[in-house]
């Protein structure tokens, strides 16, 4: 008798913002377990009906800089960003307000025998921004005991390889930062310590005419485009 042993895979996910268009193509793709990086709201123009997908889906996630900032006060953001966060808290029903209260700061898990710990921003902070130029150096501190650091808030993927450990960004769903358009996710197998990279297209121009019908600023639908 031959028994196969069936590889564990999660999907690692982050930075919806709103983007009902963008996740529902990501979530058509998703394998395993799904992880989000947090900011699930913000900027875009349908949160209610992406955390109630990502209910549905059984997302898990860690809260993001714009999920704290609906539920509590945080300074430091433009006024773009401002105002989508104000027009967000005006709309969120019941039950999207109980999802994000109940966000957490990090995830900690351990799959095949491999610890993974997941947040938003940084072990530090939920604000501050990790790009993938930071030298490998900076990232020991974080990884003397776990195996897979996963990171979101930067909307830019990241892939690091750092003594036999890694350092991941699976980069944006809702709003990507990289020049590319396309929703981004990652494919992880923490067994092999792989990686897989996706882009999705999704259809921008129905999330541009949401944004102008709420009179959020216009800025928010045009970066979609470019994906900057």
């Amino acid at each position: 008798m031959i028994f196969l042993k069936c590889i564990v895979m999660i999907t690692l996910i982050s930075d919806i913002h709103s983007n009902l268009e963008a996740l529902e193509e990501v979530l058509k793709c998703s394998k395993g377990d799904i992880y989000c990086c947090g900011d699930f709201v913000g900027y875009g123009p349908n949160p209610n009906e992406v955390i109630e997908l990502c209910i549905e889906k059984g997302v898990k996630g860690v809260f993001g800089n714009h999920d704290y900032a609906v539920m509590n006060k945080l300074a430091g953001f433009n006024i773009y960003a401002q105002k989508a966060i104000e027009w967000t808290k005006s709309v969120l029903n019941k039950e999207s307000i109980e999802f994000l209260k109940g966000l957490k700061f990090s995830i900690n898990l351990e799959i095949e025998n491999k610890r993974i710990s997941i947040f938003h921003g940084s072990p530090i902070s939920v604000t501050q921004y990790i790009y993938p130029n930071y030298p490998d150096s900076y990232f020991e501190m974080f990884l003397k005991e776990i195996d897979i650091l996963v990171l979101g808030h930067t909307h830019i993927p990241m892939v690091k390889n750092i003594d036999k450990k890694l350092v991941l960004n699976p980069g944006a769903v809702g709003q990507p930062r990289d020049g590319n358009s396309k929703a981004s996710m990652f494919f992880l197998d923490p067994a092999k310590m792989k990686i897989k990279e996706k882009r999705i297209e999704y259809n921008i121009e129905e999330v541009r005419k949401k944004i102008i019908k709420n009179k959020l600023p216009d800025f928010l639908w045009e970066r979609l485009y470019s994906g900057l």
